[in-house]
This record gives structure tokens, sequence and C-alpha cells, in this order.
């Protein structure tokens, strides 16, 4: 068994994969219905513009086929509204309220899986996150007060 940074990477993932599926299974949600609800709603919160397919997918970080079938599938759930957008091949959407319903009663339990999940990190929490960052190509962040060396 190799203990290189992608092994234990994609051992990590596996282990956060199964807490965070426990903690949604009661809300009959998957990863990626969750985190297109979960993005839909901070969207809406932020504007009263239409939010589109496309730009729901790219807020997520999410391929955008991949999030379209998830999409239909959360419609079809009447936990959000798909309407035609701009054009006629984008879509612009819209959280139900049984989806806000449904959300609201699952971060309560998400956000319980992650701090027991991520516990063991404590401190080095930042340095972690900042790690993951660069990763997927992302400047990390850095806390207020602290200083960046380049």
């Amino acid at each position: 068994m190799s203990d290189g940074p992608g092994a234990v990477l994609w051992r990590a993932s596996n282990a956060w994969t199964r807490r965070l599926r426990a903690a949604l299974a009661p809300h009959d949600l998957t990863q990626a219905q969750f985190l297109l609800l979960a993005g839909l709603a901070r969207l809406e919160a932020r504007t009263t513009e239409p939010i589109t397919q496309a730009g729901l997918a790219e807020a997520c970080g999410v391929d955008a086929t991949m999030a379209s079938t998830v999409l239909r599938q959360l419609a079809a759930a009447r936990l959000l509204s798909r309407r035609r957008g701009a054009d006629a091949r984008s879509r612009a959407l819209a959280l139900s309220a049984a989806g806000r319903a449904r959300l609201e009663a699952a971060v309560p339990d998400v956000e319980a899986a992650e701090a027991a999940f991520f516990r063991a990190l404590n401190a080095d929490m930042g340095a972690f996150k900042g790690a993951l960052s660069i990763l997927i190509g992302r400047r990390p962040r850095l806390a207020a007060g602290s200083a960046r060396v380049d």
C-alpha cells in the first residue's frame, strides 16, 4: 500500500465521502444534490439576477454536464425549478420552498459531520485548507493578521 500523497488524499477523500453520505442519507440527498442546492441558495441570497445552470456549475466548481443531470433530478423531486433562460439552451433556476426546507434540514447534519471529521486538524485547519486550495489552482486565503511568505 502506498503512503504517497495521492494515496493518502484518496483515502481521506473516501473517508470524508462516507461521513457526508451518512449525514445526507436521512435527507434523501446525494453529495452533488446538496452541493448544488446549497450553491443555489447562496447565489439566490446574493443576487436578484436569474441564476443559470452554467453559472451555478461554475460557482460550485462542478462539471456543467454533471450539474445538468443532477439539476434535472432535483427538479423532478420538486426541490427547484428550471425555466427556459435568456436563450433557448440556458435554464434559469430557482429553489422551491420544499428545496429550501430540505436544505435547511440537512445543513446542521452536514456541519456536524464536517466538524467531527476535521476536528483532529485543530490549529492546522488553515494550513490544510491552504494546501488544498493550492492543489486546485486557487490562491489560499489568509486569516486576518497573517502575513504571506512567498
